[in-house]
């Protein structure tokens, strides 16, 4: 059954499941409700396959997720906690949009759990963030 549902992708993002984390791909433009279900199906994927490790591809993503984030913080992150989540790398460009939304989240972050830093990595190439996530 597993093996149906590795892959789901819609026009605002794909998830993947892969040998050891889920993956969701942002795509370049993303509206808010997106980010939310695209969120929700990280976790449905997360509930088959316990990897504890997420990458967050925004690199193509030219989408602030500003107005999102304390929902990510207050409501999406402790049920994904609950389910194993252990590290989250981001993978990001040199977009403006990308840093200003990342800070923000990491500021929120700062407010709710003491120690965020060790569990959220942020790279600019691909194979570093999976690198950091296998450790």
């Amino acid at each position: 059954m597993l093996e149906q549902v590795r892959h789901y992708e819609n026009e605002g993002y794909k998830v993947e499941l892969e040998e050891d984390c889920t993956k969701i791909i942002w795509k370049e433009k993303v509206l808010p409700e997106q980010i939310r279900n695209g969120l929700n199906e990280v976790l449905s994927f997360m509930r088959l396959q316990k990897t504890g490790n997420l990458l967050v591809d925004v690199s193509c993503c030219q989408t602030s997720w500003v107005s999102s984030n304390d929902w990510i913080v207050c409501h999406w992150l402790p049920v994904a906690i609950q389910l194993g989540l252990r590290k989250v790398a981001f993978l990001i460009s040199t977009n403006i949009v990308q840093k200003v939304s990342l800070d923000n989240l990491c500021l929120k972050l700062s407010k709710q759990i003491q120690f965020y830093k060790r569990f959220l990595g942020i790279f600019n190439e691909s194979k570093e963030a999976c690198e950091w996530l296998k450790k």
